[in-house]
């Protein structure tokens, strides 16, 4: 490719880690800009709190003790419980949340490797089928730990659009790895 005028994969790879980082970089301006103007708005104890909530090395004893009345705080403890693996918290969050109507807490529990099957049978057969929730179907049908049952409780209803259940289909059909290949 290089006698055709492509430059070298060393030069390709130096550029794209070269804007990797100047990416990286702007994402952490932006998440620290968020966090303090949040925190302007809700306080001191919100900052302390949401960090505590999302760092994967707070311990599971003291993210169990934050409060979780903020929809920011209580998704911060689902992704910090899911990123330290603190699977006992996690499996509380999800009883906590099982009936809640947000999305983002839906969202961040059905993504997580922790998230159990039974947890996701009951999203991915239930509420998510209501309009306004489809494309979290998609992500249920692409979670590991996601049952046939569930998969065919997506694929086999006719009120949903193809673009909710073609990812279920895929997982059916040709297992995980072929679902997290689907755009």
């Amino acid at each position: 490719m290089q006698t055709i005028g492509y430059p070298s994969p060393e030069n390709v790879r130096s550029v794209f880690n070269e804007y990797r980082q100047r990416i990286r970089e702007l994402s952490e301006i932006v998440w620290e800009e968020t966090i303090q103007k949040t925190g302007s708005i809700r306080g001191r104890n919100w900052v302390v709190h949401f960090r505590e909530a999302c760092d994967s090395e707070t311990p599971e004893e003291v993210r169990e003790r934050i409060p979780s009345d903020d929809p920011l705080i209580s998704t911060a403890l689902i992704w910090g419980a899911s990123e330290s693996g603190q699977k006992r918290l996690f499996d509380n969050l999800a009883k906590k949340y099982s009936q809640t109507g947000d999305w983002s807490l839906i969202g961040s529990l059905v993504c997580s490797p922790l998230c159990d099957a039974e947890v996701l049978h009951h999203f991915g057969t239930g509420q998510l089928k209501e309009r306004g929730y489809g494309y979290l179907l998609r992500v249920v049908a692409r979670n590991k730990n996601v049952k046939k049952e569930t998969l065919k409780s997506i694929v086999e209803d006719s009120r949903l659009e193809s673009r909710y259940t073609e990812v279920a289909k895929s997982a059916l059909e040709g297992g995980n790895g072929v679902a997290n290949n689907q755009v």
